[in-house]
């Protein structure tokens, strides 16, 4: 028999590799594990804790402090100490405290950041709070630094308000900085190792678990919480712009739109620029209260701006939305352009009764106060949020599932766009009076911080101001924001004119902003703006759109620059606007020259009210022994104008003054005050019909 083959041995199984101890690698060996900056009142305890692998040497560490725009490096802290074991953890802390030398301390956003600079000059870390942005010098006194043009991404957390014993802090599971969280306002303890802090292979993030289909009326929505930055409703939501460009702003778009048009005794009504809604009617849906003034109704964000910020409008991170999002949002109820915001239902028309319990609130919170507008109020905040990716929180969403029941299953209706000619017009610019009392210079910008802001007044010598004030609007919201009483009577200066100095602190840097110059009737005397036109949504001058001077300041403007009007006349538009120039303030501006052509008044009028220049009921300034024309060609034979020593001439035992003028009922009618004339005020009026002048009068000085 042949032998057989032997029964091979069986390879044995490799023996596997030990799986190799965690080691750490090459990040940096230091980072900002925890820092305090602001706190109620006055801040105190602020600080910068870094922490590390122990044993290691800071010398030739440096903290770099950072704010955003233009104060950007404003201080550095440099380094000293060795970090040493805490716990036998192979890690430590160590707190610095603010010096005393960086005058600002921590400065409190938004948005702010701190840098970490290794001994290799290399920018090792650079964070920001309160918003994300990118380091650079500016014209800060740091000078600079390794971290200048690195990306700060928002921390996510920051302190507002907080107590002085509170930090922000990182923790969790990790080797390094950027292993770990960070979280806070919580208790501080600084100087050593972070609560809930560990120092271990890093915990991997789980995949997420696809969220379970949630809708409401229909519409897919986000469920859960997203991170979000500081909230800053200025700076990142402003309202209200000219979506359309069309000379209303946004708010009057809205107002335009939902005007009840049911009731001929109450139409709407636009200034005569066509760019401001002034009276109309409208119905507060969320408790059915009637209002007929514009200024009287508050345009409501359904979503709240601040709810809206916290459900993914503030989110950080690869959700962050853009600047431009943020504002369209604000201003269209879109954070993508190309939406109207009266074709929105993020808007209502509402009455501050409503609007301000309501204030940022969900559903949960509040709801309209007519449980009948309840659905329709519902199915707006869905449409919002859907149309814009915001999240609904737990108990949101829960509590609208359950008044879903409660509502039928019919759609929001359409919303139209305004038709073009809504405001009998709109657009242009340049329509308000221009008299002889009038803004004559203006400084408002600069380099640096705005000092020596001024309003010059010029006018006739003699004329007194008393109840002449002047009016500051936003051109954002056309709003008033400031008002400057004027008084005292204007002393000549030369060519029978002298010049008032209004000072202020506060005049806005456009674009654009407003002036308005009011008399001591109340009326609009003078509207002027700069960087662009307006119209003020209420007050003496909003029947008109301000004359834009055409001339700027800007933060390059030197300190003694000025806007001013130069050349020949006796009234506002016989001059133009120039500059920036060296100010001449309380004196006559270079190359102006105050004419002695005779002043033309032209005279119109308005159902039974005279108008002169642009201004209904006006006080006007002659000075004795000059001339002076009246041209009442715009109204023939129906408003016969006359002067008289007596209110109202003969409809008040008066009669027409005829010493030095020449009457026509169509054409000019000159005037020449004699030099004997002893009243101080005259008076105008129609042979016709009584009370045209109003409270319009004629100040006569020498």
């Amino acid at each position: 028999e042949p032998t057989p083959e032997p029964t091979p041995e069986p390879t044995p199984e490799p023996t596997p590799e030990p799986t190799p101890e965690p080691t750490p690698g090459t990040e940096s060996p230091v980072w900002v594990n925890e820092f305090h900056y602001d706190n109620q009142g006055a801040d105190e305890n602020e600080f910068i804790e870094v922490a590390g692998i122990a044993g290691t040497d800071l010398d030739g560490y440096s903290l770099v402090l950072y704010s955003s725009g233009d104060s950007g490096h404003y201080g550095t802290i440099n380094l000293t100490g060795t970090l040493e074991d805490e716990g036998n953890r192979g890690y430590g802390a160590i707190k610095f405290d603010i010096p005393s030398s960086i005058e600002t301390g921590l400065q409190n956003g938004a948005q702010d950041g701190i840098g970490l600079v290794n001994p290799d000059g290399e920018c090792a870390e650079f964070f920001a709070y309160e918003g994300s942005f990118t380091a650079n010098a500016g014209s800060g006194v740091g000078g600079g630094s390794a971290c200048d043009g690195v990306e700060g991404q928002d921390i996510g957390v920051f302190e507002q308000n907080s107590s002085a014993t509170d930090s922000l802090q990182r923790t969790g599971t990790g080797y390094y900085g950027p292993d770990f969280q960070w979280v806070g306002p919580v208790n501080n303890s600084a100087g050593f190792i972070n609560t809930d802090q560990d120092f271990d292979d890093p915990v991997p993030t789980p995949e997420p678990t696809p969220a379970p289909e949630t809708f409401l009326f229909s519409k897919a929505v986000l469920v859960g919480e997203v991170p979000s930055d500081f909230y800053d409703r200025d700076a990142d939501y402003p309202t209200w712009r000219d979506t359309d460009e069309d000379c209303k702003s946004d708010r009057h778009e809205v107002l335009q739109a939902q005007h009840i048009d049911d009731d001929s005794s109450n139409p709407l009504v636009f200034s005569s620029s066509g760019c401001s809604v002034l009276t109309g009617k409208w119905q507060d849906p969320f408790d059915g209260s009637f209002y007929y003034n514009a200024s009287d109704i508050q345009i409501d964000h359904v979503v709240a701006l601040y709810e809206s910020h916290i459900s993914g409008a503030g989110a950080t991170g690869d959700n962050a939305w853009t600047a431009e999002e943020k504002v369209n949002f604000a201003n269209t109820g879109n954070k993508v352009a190309g939406t109207l915001p009266e074709t929105s239902n993020q808007f209502l028309a509402v009455g501050g009764a409503t609007n301000g319990p309501k204030g940022s609130s969900d559903p949960t919170e509040w709801m309209p106060p007519l449980s009948e507008y309840h659905c329709t109020y519902l199915k707006k905040w869905v449409e919002v949020k859907h149309l814009n990716d915001l999240y609904f929180d737990e108990n949101e969403y829960n509590f609208i599932k359950a008044e879903e029941a409660n509502c039928d299953d019919s759609p929001l209706p359409t919303l139209p766009a305004n038709g073009d000619g809504g405001g009998g017009g709109g657009g242009g610019g340049g329509d308000a009076p221009e008299g002889s009392v009038f803004i004559n210079e203006l400084h408002y910008d600069m380099v640096g911080v705005d000092t020596d802001e001024y309003v010059e007044i010029a006018g006739p010598a003699g004329t007194d101001l008393s109840g002449w004030k002047l009016e500051f609007y936003n051109g954002n919201n056309d709003s008033l924001y400031d008002q400057i009483s004027l008084s005292g009577v204007i002393e000549d200066a030369g060519e029978g004119y002298g010049f008032v100095v209004a000072e202020s602190s506060q005049i806005q840097n456009g674009a654009p902003d407003g002036i308005g110059l009011i008399d001591q009737n109340g009326d609009c005397a003078e509207l002027i703006s700069y960087e662009g036109t307006m119209s003020p949504t209420d007050g003496p001058c909003s029947s008109f759109t301000s004359n834009d001077i055409g001339v700027i300041q800007s933060n390059s403007t030197p300190p003694e620059d000025s806007l001013q009007k130069t050349g020949t006349g006796t009234v506002s538009s016989d001059f133009t606007w120039v500059g920036p120039v060296t100010k001449t303030k309380g004196t006559q501006n270079a190359d102006q020259t105050f004419g002695t052509e005779p002043t033309t008044f032209v005279v119109t009028a308005s159902g039974l009210d005279y108008i002169i220049d642009g201004v209904m009921h006006a006080t006007i300034t002659v000075k004795r022994g000059q001339t002076y024309i009246f041209d009442v060609s715009d109204f023939a034979n129906a408003h016969p104008f006359r002067l008289s020593t007596t209110s109202d001439g003969a409809w008040n035992g008066g009669f027409a003054y005829d010493n030095g003028v020449t009457y026509v009922n169509q054409g000019t009618i000159t005037w020449t005050v004699p030099e004997d004339l002893t009243n101080s005020t005259m008076y105008y009026w129609c042979t016709l019909h009584p009370g045209m002048a109003g409270s319009g009068v004629i100040q006569v000085i020498d």
